[in-house]
């Protein structure tokens, strides 16, 4: 789907496939999602998280779908900063 730029899946419970995207992804994949579309805005990282399927049963408790987003955020961030360590010690 256009505007999605990787997929994670988070394996522990609730197991979900979330995507990653530009910001305003939620907006546009939500209505082709079957669940409630839940999602995660960081806009000062430029991007967008949406839990495009649960594997598990659907999730009701907000705190937990806070840390989830949390969770799979802080990872995207961790993923970025190594890609960029390692092109900066292929550029040396």
């Amino acid at each position: 789907m256009e505007g999605i730029e990787k997929y994670l899946v988070h394996l522990d419970h609730p197991r979900c496939v979330i995507a990653k995207g530009e910001l305003g992804i939620g907006a546009r994949i939500g209505e082709h999602l079957e669940a409630q579309p839940y999602f995660y805005r960081n806009k000062s990282q430029g991007f967008e998280l949406v839990i495009a399927e649960m594997l598990d049963e659907e999730i009701s408790d907000l705190n937990e779908i806070h840390l989830l987003f949390c969770a799979a955020a802080t990872h995207c961030s961790i993923f970025e900063q190594d890609e960029l360590e390692v092109r900066m010690e292929e550029q040396v």
